[in-house]
């Protein structure tokens, strides 16, 4: 008996399958991400600037709500709203409030000055909001009000220094008569103050270089490397 071989030709798959050419998918970059993101990335002045002042504003709100301006011994101790002593026989703090004529400026002096702090925080909001066009304009204001805040602060440091001591000799003359307290002196409060008007100086420095730089850019149509306007 004889066998017979089959052969069976099967198509070849890959001379049948259409090879169809799958569109191109394009994958988004990080350029094209960033010019669409609705946001604003802002130069490296302004965030150090931000910085800055938050601690300064730090600094001056403890100097201002603290009442260890200046302090004698560990029996009176006085700050730019009230002074506190403790008095022959007791072992607790007792406060009065300080209504001299010094102390009158210096309070204003420090409420103006939070004041300003409070206004260069919208200004800050307002350069994040608007264009790189309309910036300048808000860095402008920026520094003629951190300008101020450093002045008015600077005032109220040289008032206290210089006035203090004449309500010093006051308290020490009605609270212990035929007694005398130790030297005064100024205290960490008024440091603390010191610390947030060169926070301040500084912050007004880096505002001054930015709007340098946004006046170069806007001068001569150079893409800013560090503020990109998304």
């Amino acid at each position: 008996m004889k066998t017979k071989s089959v052969t069976i030709q099967t198509p070849d798959a890959t001379s049948r399958v259409e090879h169809k050419r799958l569109p191109d998918v394009k994958t988004p970059n990080a350029n094209s991400m960033l010019h669409n993101c609705p946001c604003k990335i802002t130069s490296v002045y302004i965030a150090a600037s931000l910085a800055v002042l938050v601690l300064a504003a730090i600094a001056f709100t403890v100097a201002m709500t603290t009442k260890n301006w200046s302090a004698s011994g560990t029996r009176m101790r006085m700050g730019l709203w009230d002074y506190c002593i403790i008095e022959r026989g007791n072992i607790t703090w007792t406060c009065h409030p300080v209504n001299t004529d010094f102390s009158v400026a210096t309070q204003a002096f420090s409420i103006l000055s939070a004041m300003c702090y409070a206004c260069i925080s919208v200004l800050y909001f307002l350069y994040l909001v608007f264009s790189l066009k309309k910036s300048r304009p808000l860095v402008i204001a920026m520094c003629l009000v951190v300008f101020a805040t450093v002045s008015l602060n600077i005032m109220t440091l040289i008032v206290y220094a210089t006035k203090n001591r004449e309500m010093f000799l006051k308290i020490e003359k009605n609270y212990f008569p035929g007694g005398r307290l130790d030297d005064l002196y100024l205290s960490w409060s008024y440091y603390f103050a010191i610390t947030s008007t060169i926070m301040a100086t500084v912050a007004g420095v880096l505002f001054y270089l930015e709007f340098k730089q946004l006046t170069f850019h806007a001068l001569y149509n150079v893409p800013s490397d560090q503020t990109l306007q998304c």
